[in-house]
């Protein structure tokens, strides 16, 4: 019966990825402030900073935005969560906040630079990089390993402004920045290697799904190009299109966006070989573009535009759900996901009781425990090894007491 049941869910998880909404949609973000960057947890749950200092969350896919009070102020660039209450926010003049409760408090932490913080990314709870720079120098790659408490800057500075940062595990590092420059580091930021991507472009956007294979984009010239070796050479790929682009995300091998000046948005389905521009349906920039999965996803730009592509708005996770979930339980979308071999889980409970967190496979045949114990109310997580596992698309399944709710998880090899 369980095995059943099991199925079931995969079943309606497929169906409603078969029939995403089509097209890229505005929604209303309550204002007309920049925004430079869009990070969303789930189908549901995602957050957009802007410009004004304020945050915006939505808890519906974007059918609703809702501010994040008390305002964080200040001029904001980026921000990244690891759950519903834990996150980052950057800005101007070396700024990093951090939240432990959704947002309704904001705790300044001290960076070490004066330089604007551009972008921020986290592994886990301790491990954090920051990607900064002033003007077009006074570049800055900062890391944490205590959640921000403190920040250290690299020893070897950039000569230049660093736009971008991103991180697979706790030693492969890229950051991108003017003048075609890539940082790129093995050991974690001890030490970086530094080349330029032909033709000296400024690099917006960076994102790797392995150790491996990544991408970057950039303007002035248009720029895509496209890594199999960790960033040790690069091959460009052909925008078809002449816009300043400034953002770049991938669900897997194949499937990945880029955002750009003019309302550009390019797709792939074949890892770059090939792109095709969509409609938008605006002539604005859109600086940063954020896929949850090969069909559903969020891009932002100037004038406090949000569009849509895909899914099933407020739907999606609900059907993945058995029974009435309120807030404090909470089963997140693992990170870093696609992975490649380890990824961590994090959920809450609502009280005290026995936790089950359990990997099916794609017919529903148990791959492994991860919990089965008593444990007590409030936030847990656990790190999930899938060396031994072929490469696919996973379940996870969170159960304790009543509640009851399911994820994707993409493992890439």
């Amino acid at each position: 019966m369980r095995q059943s049941l099991t199925i079931l869910l995969i079943v309606s998880l497929i169906c409603l990825s078969a029939y995403p909404q089509s097209g890229w949609v505005a929604q209303n973000s309550g204002t007309t402030s920049k925004s430079w960057n869009v990070y969303f947890l789930d189908g549901n749950t995602g957050f957009i900073p802007f410009n004004s200092g304020e945050v915006a969350k939505t808890t519906d896919g974007g059918t609703t935005w809702n501010k994040i009070t008390p305002n964080p102020g200040g001029y904001l660039f980026s921000n990244f969560w690891l759950n519903s209450n834990t996150g980052w926010i950057t800005g101007l003049s070396g700024q990093i906040k951090k939240t432990t409760d959704g947002g309704a408090t904001w705790n300044t932490q001290t960076s070490g630079t004066t330089s604007h913080v551009f972008n921020i990314k986290f592994l886990n709870e301790n491990t954090g990089y920051a990607a900064a720079g002033s003007g077009f120098t006074n570049g800055a790659l900062l890391k944490t390993t205590n959640g921000g408490a403190n920040w250290t800057t690299s020893a070897s500075l950039p000569a230049v402004a660093m736009f971008n940062i991103w991180a697979t595990d706790e030693n492969h590092v890229w950051a991108t920045g003017l003048y075609g420059k890539l940082y790129r580091s093995t050991n974690g930021g001890t030490s970086w290697d530094t080349s330029s991507i032909s033709g000296y472009p400024e690099l917006r956007g960076v994102h790797f799904i392995n150790n491996t294979t990544g991408w970057l984009v950039g303007g002035f010239p248009t720029t895509i190009v496209k890594t199999t070796d960790g960033g040790a050479t690069w091959t460009a790929q052909s925008a078809g299109v002449s816009s300043y682009l400034l953002s770049v995300c991938f669900t897997d091998v194949n499937n990945g966006w880029v955002s750009g000046a003019e309302g550009t948005v390019l797709k792939t389905t074949n890892g770059g070989t090939t792109w095709t521009k969509e409609v938008t349906g605006t002539t604005v920039s859109l600086y940063s573009v954020f896929f949850v999965n090969s069909t559903t996803g969020w891009v932002v730009g100037d004038s406090g535009k949000v569009f849509k592509t895909g899914g099933l708005t407020g739907l999606e996770d609900q059907s993945l759900s058995n029974g009435t979930s309120p807030g404090s339980f909470e089963l997140s979308q693992n990170y870093p996901n696609p992975f490649n071999p380890s990824t961590r889980i994090s959920y809450s409970l609502p009280e005290d009781g026995l936790a089950s967190l359990k990997v099916y496979n794609i017919l529903g045949r148990e791959v492994t425990t991860l919990v089965n114990e008593m444990q007590e109310v409030g936030s847990h997580s656990v790190d999930f090894n899938a060396a031994n596992l072929p490469a696919g698309v996973y379940l996870y399944e969170l159960r304790s007491g009543k509640y009851r709710s399911v994820r994707k998880l993409t493992l890439t090899k």
